[in-house]
């Protein structure tokens, strides 16, 4: 049968409506291209979104990371002193005290590198190389014409973080001030490696597709900073000439050349490279997505702008992973576009052809059928007694009923939960009384075997002759998607839970797994204006292990961290109030804080700590105090202290504690400070 009828029949009338049929298939094909693109922009936009926010992210932990590895490791007594003699050492001084200041380092630094810390760098107060960790022959060169990122720290005395190129490493970096004090002594950095960055973002893999990664450098960037000798690592991009490939790695502290962070095969990139408009788009130094990019494949290349602390771009990160599945998009595209036309054939068909008007009605409602049972949806109709008259395959299958059994069935009766749902509160039979609206909600179907399920549903009331012949309601089965609902609800509480344990950690020392100084600065400050709101005393123990580096070298550094546990344990041990805080303060010094308790009662503590310790009867040859391991303890007290600060108590404990060591240690030196102001 012809789509159309003869050309001799009205052929001037044909002539125009097949021009405005082939208009409107021709906007309906621009419009369904459209979305496809638009749809796959976006598309490509979220992934880029997706990536940058998953960098971020794992950025954000690995500062976490570094400041508590700096806060546990690096500011303490023994690496102060040591960067304080330093700076104040002779040339031929410098050698043996670097050795000293890696040695007291090398295992965190080993135990860093297993995170993915690149770099572990010592500067001097001039911004000067004190020792590179991972390249301990490199030494001694002035950083001030390389290294912003040290200027602002020696600057501000603040920490400073952010991507910076070096002169040997590159890499995210995280450098902070090293203070006595308020005098400035240098500066350290812990860099986390590029490679290790990848790593994290997901490895080979993004939601099961294989991810295709390189980083290219800036060579502008790279050339005023690097030693002469580390060029042969660097060689010039396939992509932009402007740029450098690598990334120096260490094995043993050496350079060696780059690798591990350039998967993109070489075909990738001289593709890449001969794209149209990827010079303009690279020289724009932001974040851009090209698509595709088709080798044996279609590509979606992601290019992530890396920027330096002064917010210049210097490098990019990309990211290819495998699209080819949106070409089909165009395809299906078509497809649609193919299907309108069809059924836009029918009312111009319908114009010339009215003889066969019963023939094309029978056409269209076969058509209908077609589409109603491969829907995907389910779709059933009720006379206005609400007893079902149509019922599509989907809607069976979905409960369970043949077509035949529910035809005729009153539908509120079949699906629904008479306890659960009377007639009255059904919106689909509200649909009878409300022509002119359209209803829609979530409610619960009973299928055959009584089982009930959650459907989201539409109801219309279908009006014929001027008035209501029935409804037609379209549901959908929606028990996966609120299993997801519940998924995302429990992850959700998960990642809280797990926020608030990492919030917790932050503040306990890993080895003794007592509060450290973080919680301590935090804690001091709310008991101190407790005090002074209530009136009442606030007392501070400043305890210090005797001869702690003598039973080090003596026994060594495993006995040391079992000894500084037990003289943890004994202070909770002694300090038996719930309110009372214990601390580990620095290396081998601890700090307890005792709200409400006098100076007298303070050192009833401190002796109470000495009286446990003696009990445990650590042998400590080397100590010139006793044969067992003692503590000496600086105790203080203030009474409703009024602006002033808290340092001072902390100061005045100190004091006592250092005239207790000088007295002979393995005794208590007291303070009390009423009057401070």
């Amino acid at each position: 049968m012809s789509l159309f009828p003869p050309a001799n029949t009205h052929t001037k009338t044909a002539g125009k409506l097949l021009l405005i049929y082939v208009a409107t298939v021709a906007v309906i094909t621009i419009i369904a291209f459209y979305a496809v693109s638009t749809w796959i922009n976006h598309h490509l936009e979220s992934n880029l979104r997706t990536q940058k926010s998953r960098l971020y992210g794992i950025l954000a932990a690995h500062k976490k990371l570094t400041e508590n590895f700096f806060e546990r490791e690096i500011i303490t007594p023994p690496v102060i002193d040591l960067v304080r003699r330093m700076g104040k050492a002779e040339p031929g001084e410098l050698p043996a005290l670097r050795d000293e200041l890696y040695s007291q380092l090398a295992n965190a630094y080993k135990w860093m590198t297993c995170y993915g810390v690149q770099q572990l760098h010592f500067h001097s107060a001039d911004s000067h190389s004190l020792l590179r960790f991972h390249a301990r022959e490199y030494s001694g060169d002035d950083l001030t014409n390389f290294r912003p990122s040290i200027l602002k720290v020696r600057n501000t005395h603040q920490p400073v973080h952010g991507y910076e190129s070096g002169r040997i490493v590159h890499g995210f970096r995280h450098v902070f001030p090293l203070l006595d004090g308020d005098t400035y002594l240098g500066s350290v950095e812990i860099c986390q490696s590029i490679r290790r960055i990848v790593s994290d973002l997901g490895g080979n893999t993004i939601n099961g597709d294989e991810i295709l990664y390189a980083f290219i450098l800036k060579k502008a960037d790279l050339e005023n900073k690097l030693f002469p000798q580390q060029f042969r690592y660097y060689t010039p991009s396939l992509i932009d000439e402007r740029y450098r490939c690598g990334s120096v790695a260490q094995e043993d502290g050496k350079p060696v050349p780059p690798k591990g962070v350039n998967n993109l095969s070489e075909r990738l990139h001289r593709k890449l490279h001969q794209t149209k408009g990827i010079a303009e788009k690279i020289t724009r130094e932001e974040d851009f997505i090209l698509f595709p990019i088709i080798t044996h494949n279609e590509y979606a290349v992601y290019f992530h702008s890396i920027r330096a602390i002064d917010n210049t771009h210097v490098a990019y990160l990309i990211m290819a992973s495998d699209e080819s599945h949106l070409s089909g998009l165009y395809t299906k595209a078509l497809l649609g576009v193919a299907m309108i036309a069809l059924l836009l054939i029918f009312p111009f068909r319908y114009r010339y052809q009215l003889e066969h008007e019963r023939q094309n009605r029978i056409h269209t409602a076969e058509f209908l059928e077609v589409i109603s049972q491969n829907m995907g949806e389910g779709v059933y109709a009720t006379d206005t007694s609400g007893v079902i008259s149509y019922i599509n395959q989907t809607s069976c299958e979905l409960l369970g009923w043949s077509a035949k059994e529910l035809i005729g069935q009153n539908a509120h009766n079949t699906f629904h939960d008479g306890h659960s749902l009377t007639e009255e509160e059904c919106l689909i039979l509200k649909a009878l009384s409300s022509p002119q609206e359209t209803y829609k909600g979530c409610q619960q179907y009973r299928r055959k075997n009584g089982s009930l399920f959650p459907v989201e549903f539409l109801s219309k009331a279908m009006s014929g002759d001027n008035a209501v012949s029935g409804v037609v309601t379209v549901f959908r089965d929606i028990s996966d998607q609120q299993a997801r609902e519940q998924q995302q609800q429990e992850l959700t509480q998960q990642l809280e839970q797990a926020n608030k344990e990492l919030s917790r950690l932050a503040r306990i020392d890993a080895l003794t797994e007592v509060a450290n100084r973080r919680k301590f600065d935090e804690t001091l400050t709310t008991f101190w204006k407790s005090a002074s709101r209530e009136e009442k005393t606030l007392s501070l123990l400043m305890i210090d292990i005797d001869h702690f580096k003598a039973y080090n070298d003596q026994y060594g550094h495993p006995a040391g961290d079992a000894a500084l546990k037990t003289v943890a344990r004994v202070l909770l041990a002694a300090c038996k109030r719930p309110g009372d805080i214990v601390t580990r303060y620095g290396g081998e010094e601890f700090a307890v804080l005792l709200p409400n308790t006098s100076l007298a009662d303070a050192c009833l503590v401190g002796q109470r700590i000495q009286a446990l310790l003696a009990d445990q009867q650590i042998p400590h040859s080397a100590s010139s105090v006793a044969n067992h391991l003692t503590v000496t303890i600086g105790a203080a007290s203030c009474h409703a202290p009024q602006d002033a600060f808290a340092q001072k108590l902390v100061d005045a404990a100190d004091e006592c504690l250092y005239k207790a060591k000088t007295a002979g240690r393995n005794r208590i030196a007291s303070s009390k400070l009423d009057q401070i102001t």
